[in-house]
């Protein structure tokens, strides 16, 4: 049978990606991991954790909101377990998210779903809130840091003046400098279930992915959509998630109450709801602002594996 892969980016809480790590235990399923340099997570932490899966971390790098390294991260993971292992899917999640279904669900239902690649597009209207265009269109200096890279109030709050005086004046002077590549600019969540076709593919276009992201900000939310557009044949593999792309990467995240919102346990019926309606997987989850949450769906879905 085919194994599939888990690629988790982490930076906190060990004990909270030692449970999302447990839940994913398969003989189906390899484990790789990047957990932020700046981290003081101990890797040592999880050996013996699983009884099945293999678990892999991958070489540790800086890694800062917003910034190119979250892609360069990304490329990380993609590369490490694709020469690693063959695998049907690869699942990009965060260490903030946990499992809606069983791992058994999960494998069983991408298996049941192969040659579709599973990666959501916000709407036209969210694109341009978002000013999505603005993102890679203008020259940002320093791209790597801005005010969630910052702790001082001082320097949080120069990042948040500067970035709006930098984007008012190239609105301006009316910089565009995607424009010369003639792509339609796409936009969606950065966490996605791949195959190995498109992440081969994926992968062939890295050189070009960093020219034209290099001095881009939260570009990870941009790159992935806008290369499998482009294509043709990788556009009409896409998964339509109850006839709309804005969900089809599965993952059940909040919006509208946080950015995103960390759930808790008064939303429980709202996630199994979501389990029902086909989510694979929810995020934002913190046990420091709510760890029973966690472990109300920890007990639900170990009771399924056993």
């Amino acid at each position: 049978m085919n194994k599939q892969a888990f690629l988790i980016m982490a930076d906190s809480n060990a004990e909270q990606l030692k449970t999302l790590i447990m839940l994913l235990d398969s003989k189906f399923v390899d484990i790789y991991v990047h957990i932020d340099k700046k981290s003081k997570i101990n890797t040592k932490l999880f050996n013996g954790i699983t009884k099945q899966s293999k678990v892999f971390f991958v070489p540790r790098m800086d890694v800062f909101w917003g910034g190119l390294s979250m892609i360069k991260c990304e490329y990380g993971l993609f590369k490490y377990a694709l020469k690693n292992g063959t695998y049907s899917y690869f699942h990009l999640i965060s260490g903030k998210d946990i499992p809606l279904r069983s791992v058994d669900e999960i494998y069983n239902f991408f298996e049941s779903h192969l040659n579709q690649e599973f990666v959501a597009f916000e709407t036209v209207q969210n694109f341009q809130h978002a000013r999505a265009t603005e993102r890679v269109s203008f020259y940002h200096f320093m791209p790597e840091m801005s005010f969630k890279s910052s702790k001082k109030w001082v320097s949080i709050n120069f990042w948040k003046i500067y970035r709006k005086f930098e984007s008012d004046l190239q609105r301006i002077l009316k910089i565009d400098l995607f424009s010369k590549y003639k792509l339609d600019l796409k936009y969606g969540s950065q966490w996605v279930s791949v195959d190995t076709e498109f992440l081969e593919y994926l992968i062939s276009k890295e050189e070009f992915v960093y020219k034209i992201f290099k001095n881009a900000v939260l570009s990870d939310e941009l790159f992935i959509q806008t290369i499998l557009y482009n294509n043709d044949y990788f556009r009409k593999k896409l998964f339509y998630f109850n006839n709309t792309l804005e969900y089809s990467n599965l993952r059940y995240i909040d919006w509208n109450r946080g950015r995103p919102y960390i759930w808790r346990i008064d939303d429980k019926e709202k996630l199994i709801d979501a389990s029902k309606r086909g989510f694979m997987f929810a995020r934002k989850f913190d046990t420091k602002v709510d760890k029973n949450i966690i472990c109300f769906l920890s007990k639900r879905e170990s009771s399924w594996k056993n």
